[in-house]
């Protein structure tokens, strides 16, 4: 594979004004998204490729070899999706499946990467659960719009009754909407208490201050011993003076400090590692730990009592 044989999306395919405009937004925050630290080595090669897809300048970087794609880790399907479109010259697709990757490559790096790579970030969350939901229904391609809307709406937990409070601490969110955030507080809680908000495809454009009720403010008992009380002291203040608070500026370090997990992967690396390290921390020990539940889920793949029995 010749890398420097690469092909970038034309600007034939931004004639869409959302779609251009889009792709201008994208090429200004990627650059800046790059500087910072990642997760993995993988969340910066997401944010490369879709740069260079979308006509941003190459730097000396050289693309990196493919790696495994599972449907645990969604963004290794971006990615590949990326590179097929950026070397589809090199090799023959057929129409649909040209047409198919260039919709995808489309999706990722206008809206889809953006919103992966500030997952980490708590604080930002609902905000950006929110700017999300207005992309896709705004997004030209009504048919990749649905089935990401359909996806999505599994995964709201921001936008809860409980967690939207942590909205508050957000410095993107104008002082208007902090001000309704904190009226409503007063709002009496929903009879349920759904884990997430539910969603169809037409739903009107959610507003964070429409998501909160007394039952917010117990987010700030989850960040700090009577949290709830404690927030009063900035809360009863005009929010452009809340930065200036110590109290504000306590629950925006924990906040801050927050551990959110992307996917699935992630979140079965951390049990894996926190688990071994209880068991040992000899290596040695550790990967005969492993062959040997390897070994025992190839002799019982069913973890049932009657498999266990049927074996003996």
């Amino acid at each position: 594979m010749n890398q420097d044989a690469y092909s970038t999306a034309s600007d034939e395919l931004f004639q869409d004004p959302i779609l251009k405009n889009m792709r201008q937004e994208m090429l200004v925050y990627l650059p800046g998204a790059l500087e910072k630290k990642h997760p993995r080595d993988d969340y910066q090669e997401f944010l490369r490729l879709s740069f260079w897809f979308l006509g941003g300048h190459k730097d000396k970087e050289k693309f990196r070899a493919p790696g495994p794609t599972h449907h645990a880790r969604w963004m290794a399907k971006a990615i590949y999706a990326l590179k097929i479109f950026l070397f589809k010259t090199q090799f023959k697709l057929t129409v649909r499946e040209s047409q198919n990757i260039t919709h995808l490559a489309l999706f990722v790096s206008l809206v889809y990467v953006k919103q992966w790579n500030e997952a980490p970030l708590a604080i930002r969350a609902p905000l950006n659960d929110i700017e999300f939901l207005s992309n896709l229904k705004t997004y030209p391609n009504k048919t990749v719009a649905s089935k990401a809307h359909e996806a999505f709406s599994r995964h709201l937990w921001f936008l809860s009754e409980h967690l939207v409070g942590i909205a508050l601490l957000d410095d993107r969110v104008s002082a208007s909407i902090k001000e309704k955030m904190v009226q409503n507080l007063l709002r009496p809680a929903l009879a349920d208490i759904p884990r997430r908000v539910k969603l169809t495809s037409e739903s009107e454009q959610l507003k964070l201050e429409d998501l909160v009720t007394e039952r917010t403010t117990s987010f700030f008992d989850v960040l700090m011993e009577e949290g709830k009380e404690k927030s009063q002291t900035f809360l009863k203040k005009p929010p452009g003076q809340w930065t200036s608070d110590p109290v504000f500026k306590k629950f925006y370090e924990l906040a801050a400090h927050m551990t959110v997990v992307n996917d699935v992967a992630e979140r079965g690396i951390s049990l894996i590692e926190k688990y071994n390290d209880t068991l040992t921390k000899n290596e040695e020990q550790k990967q005969f730990i492993l062959r040997l539940v390897a070994n025992h889920r190839r002799n019982f793949p069913t973890p049932s009592k009657t498999s266990l029995m049927s074996s003996s």
